[in-house]
Parts: C-alpha cells; sequence; structure tokens
C-alpha cells in the first residue's frame, strides 16, 4: 500500500512490472485509483483514443508515464524483447512520470513526437 500501483493497457504489459494491475482496454473506475498511481498508456502518439485517454486521467489529476523519445517501444512487452529490463524500465518510468502543470507540457510535446 505505500508504494505506487502501476496501470497499463495490456495485461501482458502488467506481467513486467511489479505491482502493476492492467485496464484490459476497459476504462477503470478512477475511485478505485490512488493519486500516488502511475498511469502507462502505450507509446502510441498517434492514436486519438489513447492521447484522449491520457487527457481524461491528467484533467483528473493522476500521474502519468510519458514516453521518452529515447524509447521506440509501442509497449512495455516491446520494451522488455528490445532487450531493456525491467529494472532499467522502472527507473525510466520513475524518471517520466509527471503531473499538473508539466505533464500537459510533456504529454504535448511527446504526441507531436518532439524529444
Amino acid at each position: 500500500e505505500s508504494q505506487p500501483m502501476y496501470i497499463t493497457e495490456g495485461p501482458f504489459d502488467s506481467m513486467f512490472i511489479p505491482n502493476c494491475i492492467a485496464a484490459g482496454g476497459a476504462d477503470l473506475p478512477l475511485s478505485l485509483i490512488r493519486k500516488m498511481d502511475i498511469f502507462i498508456f502505450d507509446n502510441e502518439r498517434r492514436n486519438v483514443e489513447i492521447v484522449n485517454k491520457m487527457n481524461n486521467i491528467i484533467s483528473a489529476g493522476y500521474n502519468i508515464f510519458i514516453w521518452p523519445g529515447s524509447v521506440d517501444s509501442k509497449d512495455i512487452n516491446d520494451w522488455v524483447l528490445s532487450g531493456c529490463s525491467v529494472t532499467e524500465i522502472l527507473e525510466t518510468i520513475k524518471e517520466n512520470t509527471y503531473s499538473g502543470n508539466e505533464v500537459k507540457f510533456r504529454l504535448m510535446m511527446w504526441k507531436n513526437g518532439e524529444r
């Protein structure tokens, strides 16, 4: 309970990250999520549905991992398959998790493909 829970889109992605659940493509009731928890959406900046979901989560005041430009993987599974360790992935998630005003700026940069 003292650690943040990670929320991924897909069930397979959630298997690689400790203390992680999957939304399973469905909208997860936000009443079940704590403000310290972290949403991890797929790295698909041109997917309007994903960007809209990210904006909704941001508007509700939650933490979101914004994929850094240095990572080309489309999701956690792809990232692991590219040879990245879970420790490296968790460190990258920690360094690139945002909330508040900064997340809006980071989302805009990510969506536009800026690094």
